[in-house]
Order: structure tokens, then sequence, then C-alpha cells
């Protein structure tokens, strides 16, 4: 299976795209992998093979195909285009439809001549490659984090609540029995305020296997302690896993709807650390 490497220089092509509310049709944007080491110019074939497959993606998420698919245009050849769409395990078929689609069109606007890039946005991922994204590297990733700190004072008991629940969402998630590798999770800890509950979530592709969630998730796991202590929430974004986690419910659930996120309302500077205006959230791109 041709799917997903990890040679990561970032690309940050960053849209004007305007404050929107978030629903189906207007799927919140997060970010964008496309390494410049990894072009094609005159290859008419490949070119062929990946509008093929991003039309092929598309069409299997208006299919129901339970938010995941994994597929392959020609195989075997120097020009084969691999891809991959993965919705958030929360959201309707409805949503990962709308999500796919615009994925599809913006990673051939914003990734154009590559021959792999990853697109992610809250409520899906979509990929493809002519090589191999390794299921369990934390590169190529997106971390993200809440410019907000927890108080210093309840810090200790933050982060033993946080981690022990990501710890148990990814453990969860990675023996889950069911098609979808998907958790989600909230607790309590000890704080001064009154926002003293964490909410988490992990994912990963149906198709890796279980040990490889679970690894997948615990380096993911493992960049938030890198990028983000301390802060109110954050997330890790890879090519075949995500986590996150913060002080307001941000999925959906039986007895209430997400919150509604913001995009950027303004591009950010350029660099490899930057401003992503979501909010008051941050970006580090890997």
């Amino acid at each position: 299976m041709h799917l997903f490497n990890n040679h990561v220089i970032p690309s940050l092509l960053f849209s004007l795209l305007g404050i929107v509310l978030f629903t189906s049709a207007v799927p919140v944007y997060n970010d964008n992998y496309c390494p410049n080491t990894a072009t094609y110019q005159s290859s008419i074939t490949f070119q062929s093979n990946l509008k093929i497959l991003l039309s092929d993606l598309t069409s299997n998420a208006s299919q129901g195909r339970d938010g995941y698919y994994l597929t392959n245009i020609g195989l075997a050849t120097i020009n084969v285009a691999s891809g991959i769409f993965l919705c958030r395990g929360d959201v309707s078929s409805a949503i990962c439809q709308e999500c796919v689609a615009a994925a599809a069109t913006e990673i051939e606007r914003r990734c154009h001549n590559q021959t792999q890039s990853i697109i992610w946005y809250d409520e899906c991922t979509l990929g493809y490659t002519n090589r191999y994204f390794n299921p369990v590297s934390i590169v190529p990733r997106v971390n993200l984090w809440d410019d907000k700190n927890i108080s210093t004072s309840d810090l200790k008991s933050f982060n033993q609540t946080l981690f022990s629940l990501l710890n148990s969402l990814a453990e969860e998630a990675a023996s889950s029995q069911l098609a979808k590798k998907f958790a989600t999770g909230e607790t309590e800890f000890k704080g001064s305020s009154r926002q003293n509950r964490v909410y988490g979530l992990a994912q990963c592709a149906p198709s890796v296997t279980n040990d490889q969630c679970e690894e997948c998730l615990q380096n993911a796991i493992g960049t938030l302690t890198m990028c983000c202590g301390g802060k109110q929430g954050a997330r890790a974004l890879l090519a075949w896993c995500n986590i996150r986690y913060d002080l307001y419910k941000f999925y959906y659930t039986t007895e209430t709807s997400a919150a509604p996120p913001l995009v950027p309302s303004h591009p950010p500077p350029s660099g490899t650390f930057f401003n992503q205006y979501l909010g008051h959230h941050r970006y580090m791109l890997q």
C-alpha cells in the first residue's frame, strides 16, 4: 500500500477566509501540508491519476463510507496516486460529505503540482501521496494550542487528569471493536475556577492496526508536551491519527452539539511558528 511519507518541509499557504459559523456547508479549515520537495512538473499521467483519485474520494464520501475511505489509482506504477479521507467520528454523513468535497477542492488549489499533500479540517482529513506516510510517525503533523494557560495553582492537578484522560482515550480508540477507532471523554480536575472539566478526543484511521493506532496516538500526545504545556486546549493532527483536548465540549454527543469555532479573519505571518488567529490559538506545522 502506497500511503504517506515523512519528508516534511512546511508550506504556509493560507488564504483570507473570513469569519463564519460552524455548519456542514462550511467546514472549519485548520492547515495543510505541501512539501516543496515533492512536486511534479510534467507528469500528465500522475496528474490524471490524482484528479481521478480526488473525484473517487469525493464520490465515496457521498456514498456512506462510514467516514473513511482509502484507495489507489495506478497501483504498481511510478505514477500511482494513493489517497485517504477520514471524517471525525462524531459528525454526520452529510457533514463528512461536505468536508471531503471542500478538502478535495482546496487541496488541489493550495498544493498545486504536489505529489503528496494533506489538508486538515475540524471535521475531516484528506491526503494523497505517491509514496508512503508512516502510520506511527509524528511527521507530517500540525499542532494547535490555545494561548490561554491553566493557572499555576491548578497546573499539577490539570496535567495529571489530562494525560490520564488522553492515555485512556488512546487505549479505547485503539482497542475499539467497531469499524471506527474513535473515542471521546471528559473528566474533572481539582482547580480554583469553575471550569474544572476537561474534554478529550482520540481517533485513528480504521485501516491501521490496534498497535499502530495506540502508538500513533501516544506519539501525538507526546507532541503536546513539547508544544503545549499548560495550555487550556491543544491538539495534534497527524496523517493517520489525531488527539485533542479542551475545556469545552467541542465534539458532538447525543445530548449536545459542539461549540461553533471560528476560522481566521486574516492570514498569519509566515514562519515555522505563526499565529492562526483562531480565537487565541497558535499553530506549529511540521
